[in-house]
């Protein structure tokens, strides 16, 4: 004896994918955040956010 599944009739709707954005400042890993334009050089994580060796924080 054989056995059928049911298969879905008509269409099936597929989602469609959307491409993320672009993640905000904060969420761009390991980049100096400082400046305009964009220092961009390679950082570590301050509270006030991705700061290279040149820009970081000072504890005055």
């Amino acid at each position: 004896m054989t056995t059928t599944l049911e298969q879905p009739t008509g269409n099936v709707d597929t989602p469609e994918v959307e491409t993320p954005a672009e993640p905000p400042r904060y969420m761009r890993r390991g980049k100096c955040d400082t400046g305009r334009p964009l220092c961009g050089k390679p950082a570590r994580w301050y509270p006030a956010g991705w700061r290279c060796d040149e820009h970081r924080p000072s504890s005055r």
